[in-house]
């Protein structure tokens, strides 16, 4: 009786030692491939005030001790925005239920338009520029992952320290966000998902051959890089895409705005 008991027991610590490196095997393989999936299927749409200089365009002026003093004119701001696929897949004209708008609180547009496309190929409707209420709207355009525009807009008004800038659209099942070098975009690191497939090969392995003694080992550094996977998000690759010199572009619109 005692050896068919400790039999029973040994068949079911094997049974439950089995099941433990099933879940393993599947938690590893299953969530790293699932997480991959939903990264590549990422729209996403950002946008990056990337230049804003004022300047005055001076009326009248007067003379003092010091020198010249200039008591009135206009404030002028040139403004730099950079529009890019930030995400995995292409963006259509049909995945804009609201086009790309930029608002602006003081100042009113004077003028805007797009100076560059990377592609150059890439094709967009004319930029609807309004003065009341002061906004620069973008109709839907197609836009391949780390595509990208840049567009300048004219503004008159007081001098403000403020831009006083509002963006917003809405892109179906996908984002419009705004780049910051503070906050980058998120990805989960390649190394996680390379280990999390490899523990689960190991589990394999590990099941076939029948090294018993390694399946909780094993089955808990799984589930441990599960946890890390989870609160070590690192940085993703900068797809910020390589355009001309952002100053270089911001003083050619100036000297075409002086025509």
């Amino acid at each position: 009786m005692t050896h068919l008991l400790a039999g029973l027991e040994a068949a079911d610590i094997l049974h439950d030692l089995t099941w433990l490196a099933w879940i393993g095997i599947v938690v590893s393989v299953v969530v790293p491939l699932w997480v991959h999936y939903q990264e590549k299927q990422t729209k996403k749409i950002a946008y990056e005030l990337v230049s804003d200089l004022d300047f005055m365009d001076i009326e009248y002026e007067t003379k003092t001790k010091r020198g010249l003093s200039v008591l009135g004119g206009t404030w002028w701001r040139n403004v730099v925005i950079r529009i890019w696929n930030a995400g995995n897949v292409a963006v259509t004209p049909d995945d804009y239920a609201r086009p790309i708008r930029f608002a602006f609180e003081q100042e009113t547009v004077v003028k805007a338009q797009i100076v560059e496309r990377l592609p150059t190929n890439i094709y967009t409707d004319e930029i609807t520029s309004t003065s009341t209420p002061s906004s620069v709207t973008i109709d839907g355009f197609v836009l391949n992952p780390k595509e990208a525009i840049t567009i300048t807009i004219l503004l008159a008004g007081d001098k403000s320290g403020d831009i006083g800038l509002t963006a917003n659209a809405l892109i179906v099942d996908g984002d419009f966000v705004k780049r910051s070098y503070k906050k980058p975009l998120k990805k989960t690191p390649q190394w996680w998902k390379n280990s999390m497939i490899a523990l689960g090969l190991c589990l394999f392995v590990v099941l076939v051959c029948g090294g018993w003694e390694l399946v909780p080992i094993l089955t808990l550094v799984t589930l441990g890089f599960l946890v890390i996977g989870y609160h070590l998000i690192t940085p993703g690759e900068d797809d910020y895409p390589l355009l001309k010199d952002t100053n270089e572009t911001a003083e050619a619109m100036k000297a075409s705005y002086a025509k």
